[in-house]
């Protein structure tokens, strides 16, 4: 088990197909134990400025490249 949050997809939130291809969202705002299992892969995820434009879609170096515009370490949404 450890203990932490979720990222889920922009294809799994109300954006669906209109949402970026590397976008996540923080779902819950709650931390949870999770089963050590549950993950699949490691993924590259960097914060983007508040300001900074959005990547163009399609253009990551790798699949598992991702951003997010979370305050990660103050878990608070950024003003947009």
């Amino acid at each position: 088990m450890f203990h932490g949050q979720w990222f889920t997809h922009s294809s799994k939130t109300l954006l669906q197909e209109l949402g970026h291809s590397q976008a996540l969202y923080l779902m819950l705002t709650d931390c949870e134990d999770i089963h050590i299992d549950a993950i699949s892969q490691k993924c590259n995820v960097r914060e983007l400025d508040p300001d900074a434009p959005e990547p163009i879609d399609g253009n990551a170096s790798e699949e598992n490249d991702f951003f997010t515009r979370y305050d990660i370490l103050h878990l608070r949404p950024l003003v947009l």
